[in-house]
């Protein structure tokens, strides 16, 4: 999972709207968005303003209004993450794991700090981690307990996560009718894994009544947000 995933509310809402909400007492009416990068520059480092910060990673990593630099990126999240701010600790955590970092104990220390703050990604990612043994000693009876967790404060990718330990029996007993709900669940959210999921256990009838029509409509959301699997399903199922 990649930062620009899953900060994509700041990246596709980068407007004039929604940073008034994050800062309020700004004035940022008609500033187009050099503008707005100068003013989270002065936010950031003047009054180590965390959602600046926070936010500033995001554009750097992604060349969201700046030219990409990871390197600036990983500072921005650093001092945000000082802050206790759950996105921010999350965050750097995920910068550190795409880096490969090989201090594993700093990774999962960040996930936990955030994770007890109800961070739905950051639950989500911890939980991945004691589900395969990574940083931490595998325990997939607490992956699962995390899943749940997340999956409780809406966060989709648990819910396909926690949807694909019930399709196996992984963790938990085998409940094909469980994994389908939790699919649907991402699925409604746009999760394109869920919407594809979801609609093999439909166009089979696992979990739930085989129902064709819906199959396809799923793969049909799927496939227009540019999924290649889906795609190629809408093909096969023509």
């Amino acid at each position: 999972m990649n930062l620009t995933e899953i900060n994509n509310d700041i990246i596709q809402h980068f407007d004039n709207e929604t940073v008034s909400d994050l800062f309020p007492n700004e004035d940022i009416a008609d500033k187009d968005n050099s503008d707005i990068i100068a003013m989270l520059h002065r936010l950031a480092n003047e009054e180590q303003n965390a959602n600046a910060q926070n936010m500033l990673g995001v554009c750097y990593i992604s060349g969201m209004g700046v030219e990409i630099s990871e390197e600036t990126a990983l500072r921005f999240f650093e001092n945000a993450a000082e802050q206790n701010p759950p996105w921010a600790q999350r965050n750097l955590a995920i910068m550190l794991e795409n880096q490969g970092s090989s201090d594993k104990n700093k990774i999962i220390e960040l996930y936990e700090k955030s994770a007890a703050q109800n961070d739905g990604y950051a639950l989500n990612n911890l939980a991945a981690c004691y589900l395969t043994g990574d940083g931490v000693k595998q325990n997939v009876k607490e992956a699962v307990k995390l899943f749940d967790k997340a999956v409780k404060v809406g966060d989709d990718y648990a819910m396909v996560n926690l949807a694909d330990c019930y399709a196996v029996g992984n963790g938990v007993k085998r409940d094909d009718k469980k994994a389908y709900e939790l699919y649907e669940r991402a699925a409604k959210q746009k999760n394109q894994d869920g919407l594809i999921n979801a609609a093999e256990c439909l166009f089979i009838g696992k979990g739930i009544k085989q129902d064709l029509k819906k199959a396809m409509e799923y793969f049909k959301i799927a496939a227009d947000m540019g999924n290649e699997t889906a795609q190629k399903r809408l093909e096969i199922g023509r």
